[in-house]
């Protein structure tokens, strides 16, 4: 489909959305940027939409180890991790009574 999409469309920019419901989340995003889409959506940390999103980090170790770049760009490895970090202490932290009360 991805291949079929920028051959009959070679002037618009195609963002693939692919959850994990059948395992196979990962798998399409590759396939879609080996085949021309330039953007992909993904989480950081496992948290994102629904969850279940290709995971980020292991998208950027892939994309460095079989030298992928979208739009001949690269993804920045630390600033990669410095998100997910960021994404685990803001969304994976266990929930105490001030942060509660407080509504955050």
């Amino acid at each position: 489909m991805a291949t079929n999409l920028r051959h009959d469309y070679p002037l618009v920019n195609f963002c693939l959305h692919a959850h994990n419901d059948r395992g196979l989340g990962l798998q399409n995003a590759l396939v879609s940027i080996y085949n021309g889409f330039n953007l992909i959506e993904g989480e950081f940390a496992g948290t994102g939409n629904k969850s279940g999103l290709p995971v980020i980090e292991i998208l950027n170790f892939i994309f460095k180890e079989k030298s992928i770049s979208i739009n001949g760009k690269y993804l920045d490895s630390s600033l990669v991790l410095d998100a997910a970090r960021l994404t685990e202490r803001t969304f994976l932290s266990i929930p105490d009574f001030i942060r509660y009360a407080a509504g955050k």
